[in-house]
């Protein structure tokens, strides 16, 4: 049995068809407003998105810290079984691994841990995402969070 679905092409598809009919409609000048109309609407999410920070605290949290140390050399294992070259990094209150090589494969034939330490990275990482880094690596980013929010009404 066979299933093929193509819910990627299907919909990259879709988007250039908006893009294609957006630039017939549009006259020549107007990209240019357009464009200008979209930065004033990415300020204006920025800046909600400062409000609302200012209406939090925002706590690191000792325990997610440690987590994220075990998480870490938990990746560097991986990194070396994959082989898969790795940084590790702290920002603020974020905490980042960075994994890239040209394919990323587990077989049977891999030891278990490869299998269970991608799968707990993959599981207690906030963010992840795949992506490709030019035309011949991939680039695996797990981003882990150290802080909590706590309102400032709650003190």
């Amino acid at each position: 049995m066979k299933i093929e679905k193509n819910f990627y092409t299907e919909e990259a598809e879709f988007w250039r068809s908006l893009e294609s009919e957006e630039e017939e409609r549009i006259p020549d000048r107007e990209p240019e407003d357009n464009r200008l109309r979209l930065e004033r609407e990415a300020r204006q999410i920025e800046e909600r998105a400062e409000n609302e920070k200012k209406q939090n605290y925002q706590v690191i949290r000792q325990e997610k810290l440690d987590r994220f140390q075990v998480l870490s050399k938990m990746a560097l294992e991986f990194a070396e079984l994959a082989p898969m070259d790795i940084t590790v990094d702290t920002e603020n209150f974020f905490g980042r691994i960075d994994m890239s090589a040209d394919c990323l494969m587990i077989l049977p034939s891999s030891p278990d841990e490869m299998r269970t330490e991608l799968l707990t990275l993959i599981r207690e990482a906030e963010s992840v995402s795949i992506l490709r880094k030019g035309s011949d690596q991939i680039v695996v980013s797990l981003i882990y969070p150290f802080c909590t929010e706590i309102p400032r009404g709650a003190e």
